[in-house]
């Protein structure tokens, strides 16, 4: 299953410090360090699970080693999660000669073209040193592997169990995943289903973090277990989630006699929509994407099993 596979399940889902000690103190450095994107009804994009999934990417060790194997990719993953770890001595150095580094974004700028960085969307200096950082930390990592991998699962085990919190927590983290709580109430969507809602919003508005995952759904090896490690579930129950929200929106549509231009949820790249224009957004979306899907397999070069 590939990026926009996900997606098209996920457009489906839409229609219907390193000082551990306290729940509290996670709770600040996880709202701190989540991916935020501000989206244009003045609500910004904030997904308190990205810093889960980004851990989990790491944990694994078949998608780890193809993460470190990409200075690009790593560079992305450390650029927003980087500032968690409880990092080794050699790193700490590593980070501090960075920091001391006097350079304005210009100059960064170039250092990131030099090493074949493409920047998505307008320029920022703090993401941009945090980038540079994680070209240097990257190659510690190559050199420790092993290391990276333990420090990234008992990272992740710890916030794994912050965020094993209620909705009442987590809409207070982030509003806006309380206002994706709040749809996957009204549209009684499984937890698996909700975290696929949440995954197409962050993929949606960033494009150096889809690209991440993107690079991974490419190799057919990692593509194996990205998705099931991603979300801890099987294929077989993602391909599951689709099939059933999918029918659910298709006999909502037979039967509605609801007023759909009535009912508004904010997109979080166009704006806000009515329901009768995210109907319409699922169709051309899914639509898409299966002849995207059907031009990759027609490819001479796929594998046939």
């Amino acid at each position: 299953m590939c990026l926009v596979q996900l997606q098209f399940i996920a457009s489906a889902l839409s229609a219907r410090e390193h000082n551990f000690q306290s729940r509290a103190f996670f709770c600040k450095l996880i709202t701190s360090q989540q991916t935020t994107h501000p989206v244009t009804n003045n609500l910004t994009v904030s997904i308190p699970q990205s810093v889960v999934w980004l851990l989990r990417l790491a944990s694994n060790p078949t998608l780890s080693r193809s993460l470190q194997s990409d200075p690009v990719a790593f560079a992305a993953w450390y650029a927003t999660v980087g500032g968690i770890i409880n990092w080794p001595e050699p790193v700490v150095e590593v980070q501090r000669s960075e920091r001391a580094k006097r350079l304005s974004l210009d100059r960064m700028m170039k250092l990131l073209s030099q090493v074949n960085y493409t920047f998505p969307g307008r320029a920022n200096a703090a993401h941009a040193r945090m980038l540079l950082e994680g070209y240097a930390v990257h190659a510690w990592v190559q050199r420790h592997s092993g290391e990276f991998i333990a420090l990234a699962v008992s990272h992740q085990e710890t916030f794994d169990s912050v965020l094993n919190v209620s909705d009442t927590v987590l809409e207070t983290l982030s509003p806006f995943a309380g206002r994706v709580i709040e749809l996957a109430r009204v549209l009684g969507l499984s937890a698996l289903e909700q975290d696929i809602l949440s995954f197409a919003f962050l993929t949606t508005v960033s494009d150096e973090l889809s690209a991440v995952f993107e690079q991974l759904a490419s190799d057919r090896w990692t593509a194996r277990v990205l998705w099931s490690v991603l979300f801890e579930t099987s294929l077989e129950d993602l391909t599951k989630a689709f099939e059933e929200s999918r029918k659910s929106t298709m006999d909502y549509v037979k039967t509605s006699n609801d007023d759909l231009r009535d009912h508004f949820f904010a997109h979080p790249v166009i704006g806000p929509l009515d329901a009768y224009q995210w109907i319409l957004l699922i169709s051309a979306h899914s639509e898409r994407h299966t002849k995207q899907i059907a031009e990759v397999k027609a490819d001479p070069n796929f594998p046939k099993e």
